[in-house]
């Protein structure tokens, strides 16, 4: 498919609480396009593993505790670090940018 760069305002947006959805209603045809949807979304890192959450391990070569940040994605585990698809049958490819403050 060619990405035709038109725009489609969105007509309403529904949140489907019991699974966790957000409906996003456009103005144009579903079929037979991909569709891009962008948008900004701000998340906070877990402190239990799921979703994006931190995490450390000690350095066997020089004992020091260090800090990194992993993911847990089973079930609906991405949806809490970004926005997405992550239903075995609603694929689809995405690009992330994640930006994060470091505290000591």
């Amino acid at each position: 498919m060619q990405d035709t760069g038109d725009s489609y305002p969105v007509l309403g947006l529904e949140y489907d609480a019991p699974n966790r959805f957000v409906l996003v209603s456009y103005a144009a045809p579903a079929s037979d396009h991909s569709v891009r949807l962008s948008g900004r979304f701000s998340g906070e890192m877990e402190t239990i593993e799921d979703g994006l959450y931190r995490d450390s391990y000690v350095d066997t070569s020089t004992g020091e505790a260090r800090s990194l940040a992993a993911t847990q994605f089973a079930t609906d585990g991405a949806r809490k670090a970004f926005p997405c698809l992550d239903e075995p049958d609603l694929k689809a490819t995405f690009k992330v940018r994640m930006f994060f403050t470091c505290f000591q």
